[in-house]
């Protein structure tokens, strides 16, 4: 993860404030220390522009087959956004 946050040019705070964390989460998550929520690991991957395959060490491939992958994976936030709308 770190590797491909770095080759985005994002840092450590710009991430962990686009995905709604606190920075010593997205350090513990990059050490291997802890390991992202679900949703939170799909908002990962749609700020660095990649897939979880390759953020958990599955694939080699940053981008993977990214269209397959970005539509997944924003039809799972956009769930997950809806399980949580309470009007």
């Amino acid at each position: 993860m770190k590797a491909r946050r770095q080759e985005c040019s994002i840092s450590q705070q710009k991430l962990a404030n686009a995905i709604g964390v606190q920075q010593p989460a997205i350090s513990s998550y990059e050490s291997g220390l802890i390991f992202p929520q679900p949703q939170k690991l799909v908002a990962i991957c749609l700020c660095l522009q990649t897939s979880a395959d390759y953020l958990i060490g599955l694939s080699d491939d940053p981008m993977g087959p990214s269209s397959i992958n970005s539509n997944f994976i924003q039809s799972v936030y956009d769930l997950d956004e809806c399980s949580s709308y309470n009007p």
